[in-house]
């Protein structure tokens, strides 16, 4: 009985670490960034971006500005449509 008892504990043992590590696989791939843009009118809008989609792309200063633009653009004819 006392093998039985020790099967038991390393299965619930191993079961809990598989479980752990598929928890942080899951919370690591689906990673997101959000920009959120506050409007001079108090709109307030948030666009999220999957992990891949600028995974090893160099984000400096003038992309953000000129993505600020494009989104802000968007935001605006979507709004007034």
């Amino acid at each position: 009985m006392i093998m039985g008892d020790i099967g038991a504990v390393l299965g619930f043992f191993f079961g809990g670490v598989l479980a752990f590590g598929a928890g942080i696989l899951y919370y690591w791939l689906n990673k997101a960034i959000v920009v959120g843009i506050v409007e001079f009118s108090g709109l307030v809008s948030a666009l999220a971006f999957k992990r891949s989609l600028i995974e090893g792309i160099e984000l400096s200063s003038e992309m953000g500005k000129e993505f600020a633009e494009n989104a802000e653009w968007h935001l605006a004819n979507t709004l007034n449509k």
